[in-house]
């Protein structure tokens, strides 16, 4: 007779940082990492001014997360992960990016967040080198933050932590609202 294990030795995590999620209909983008420093799965990405058209950057100003700059949200490379589990590096500069423009995905967020918070992308890191730049949160943490239109934040967090972002980009020339 087969035997088989009662215990388990590692629990695994529910999501990682830019995992999509429940396996329904996305869309989709293919880009090319255009930022020197590379990109973490899980932030904002966006186009910048002057780029060739499939370039992706991490956002610096409000005008690249409010207006038709916004691309979506870098998806977890699985080959970038680590033997044991863990989310390992960026995507590298000149290296693929996917970029979600329709869906439902996992980020990592700075602080408690609810379904009723409004999404905020950080434009600037919060102290030198911290390397957050398009994460997201629930403030504008003195303006080092602003609001992204077409983000929903579909649950709670009691902290910094895993939160499901639902994403819809608003397509064509849209004209956002100002907070």
């Amino acid at each position: 007779m087969a035997t088989f294990p009662t215990t388990v030795f590692r629990a695994p995590a529910k999501a990682f940082e830019g995992l999509l999620a429940n396996g329904r209909t996305n869309r989709i983008d293919s880009k090319v990492v255009l930022t020197a420093a590379g990109i973490n799965a899980g932030r904002f990405v966006c186009w910048h001014a002057g780029d060739d058209d499939q370039g992706a950057r991490l956002p610096t100003t409000a005008a690249e997360v409010q207006n038709n700059n916004a691309m979506g949200v870098s998806i977890l490379d699985v080959t970038k992960m680590n033997p044991d589990g863990s989310v390992g590096g960026k995507t590298q500069v000149n290296e693929p990016l996917a970029a979600l423009r329709d869906g439902e995905i996992w980020v990592l967020v700075e602080e408690a967040v609810t379904p009723a918070s409004l999404v905020y992308v950080r434009i600037t890191e919060s102290s030198g080198g911290a390397g957050d730049t398009g994460k997201f949160r629930a403030s504008n943490d003195s303006g080092k933050a602003v609001i992204a239109y077409g983000f929903k934040y579909m649950t709670s967090t009691s902290g910094a932590g895993l939160a499901l972002l639902s994403v819809k980009i608003p397509q064509g020339n849209v004209a956002l609202p100002t907070a």
